[in-house]
């Protein structure tokens, strides 16, 4: 994944797109020093006090709100003692990224999600370049740093320089740290619900519905311009690509994201959507079949009827196991997708829940009906009400990661029926 937006592209004044090794260059050329979102160095980390120093950097970033970390850059002091950057550029190679993502997942604690590595290569001298390390800003500071034989610390940066948190300022980062799980949980609570007051719960199929909430812990970089409908076609046509990747055979599953919703999206309260129903259903605003939101923040709603009617002697009602692998895929791809899109970055918390119309218990329909509908039907346990569920999509967008929290929100729903096959999204094995 690029990265976007950093300190850096604030002070050039720059808007958020990948950045490239003239960028660092124009910095350079124009004499940006340190501050606290911006360290420079000269060489990558090959002693072990610099591996030290490494974590407490990387540390110290995470803790502070984030930052650039660029290898390949390093200072010349003048004679009145002020520091300038100058150019070293560094040997890329298949260890370089390896270097730094060792010391960020052995000597600080807890783990910084989402540390984004790029090798920039200078175009004039191929094999040479910068590491540009981006650390996001952490939900998980406090972060420390471990050094032998020394307790572990955690750093903060004033500025350029960094000190240790003294135990009052811990104290009061676990606060900050447990607050902002809150908030997060408070926000999915938020989305669910202003979802839920749009679904129709008509029919057999509109009884039930499975609803999938994301948002990301961090949102779009400052001035970046609200998405127009152009990127909302955009990100579209990227998930139903994104749905190949995680579905076993599109086909199984029918029609794909991009045709479960029309292809004119509706402007909300700082938000897109797509609000679908049947064609002889009243334009009451309500979703009958398919409700999707993409929030101007990040967030993002996707919401798929799932009912399935009693069949034959067996008039149970029943949710589908298929649609809500279908919702859950779909709702992973989303987040991805209108992320990316938005060029934000850091970790993505997501929830996954079932709503129902009506009382009593209901079942699950087996995953593995295709074509005709069965008079047989497996047995589930009843449920009379689904608890939600929780993950969290890392920073980085990998796909096995989001096949594990694919299938952990699907299990976390399924497992409630006494059910624990995954059929239609590929084992992240």
């Amino acid at each position: 994944m690029a990265i976007t937006w950093t300190r850096l592209h604030e002070r050039l004044g720059i808007e958020a797109r990948p950045l490239t090794y003239d960028d660092i260059r124009a910095a350079v050329d124009q004499q940006l020093d340190e501050d606290a979102q911006l360290e420079w160095k000269g060489h990558r980390p090959s002693s072990e006090g610099e591996r030290v120093e490494l974590g407490k950097d990387l540390a110290a970033m995470a803790n502070s709100g984030g930052g650039l970390i660029v290898f390949g850059v390093g200072e010349e002091t003048r004679d009145d003692g002020s520091k300038i950057p100058v150019h070293t550029d560094v040997a890329l190679d298949e260890h370089a990224e390896q270097q730094v993502r060792s010391v960020a997942w052995g000597r600080v604690r807890p783990i910084i999600a989402g540390v984004e590595i790029e090798q920039l290569e200078n175009p004039g001298e191929p094999g040479r370049g910068v590491l540009a390390v981006w650390v996001p800003p952490s939900p998980d500071a406090p972060h420390f740093y471990e050094k032998d034989g020394q307790p572990p610390a955690a750093p903060w940066r004033d500025g350029p320089h960094i000190a240790n948190l003294r135990e009052r300022e811990i104290e009061r980062a676990y606060r900050d740290r447990f607050r902002r799980q809150d908030d997060a949980a408070s926000a999915l609570d938020r989305l669910v619900e202003g979802a839920s007051r749009r679904l129709a719960f008509r029919g057999p199929y509109g009884g039930r519905w499975t609803i999938v909430a994301a948002r990301p812990l961090s949102g779009p970089p400052l001035g970046f311009r609200p998405p127009d409908r152009a990127v909302v076609q955009t990100v579209v046509e990227d998930v139903e690509a994104r749905e190949r990747a995680i579905f076993v055979g599109r086909d199984a599953l029918g029609s794909g994201f991009a045709s479960q919703v029309d292809h004119n999206p509706g402007v909300g309260l700082r938000r897109w959507s797509f609000v679908v129903r049947g064609h002889n259903e009243p334009n009451d605003g309500l979703a009958s079949w398919t409700l999707c939101e993409m929030h101007h923040d990040g967030s993002t709603v996707l919401a798929f009827g799932s009912g399935e009617p009693g069949v034959g002697v067996d008039q149970r009602p029943y949710l589908s196991h298929e649609q809500v692998e279908h919702t859950v895929g779909s709702a992973v791809a989303l987040a991805r997708s209108w992320t990316a899109a938005l060029r934000t970055s850091g970790p993505i918390s997501m929830r996954a829940t079932v709503h129902n119309s009506h009382d009593g218990p209901f079942w699950l329909a087996p995953a593995s009906r295709r074509g005709g509908v069965s008079t047989a039907r497996a047995v589930s346990d009843p449920v009379t009400r689904v608890e939600p569920v929780d993950s969290m999509l890392g920073a980085r967008d990998d796909l096995l990661t989001d096949l594990e929290v694919a299938h952990d929100l699907v299990r976390g729903i399924i497992n409630q029926f006494g059910v624990d096959a995954v059929v239609t999204i590929k084992s992240a094995g």
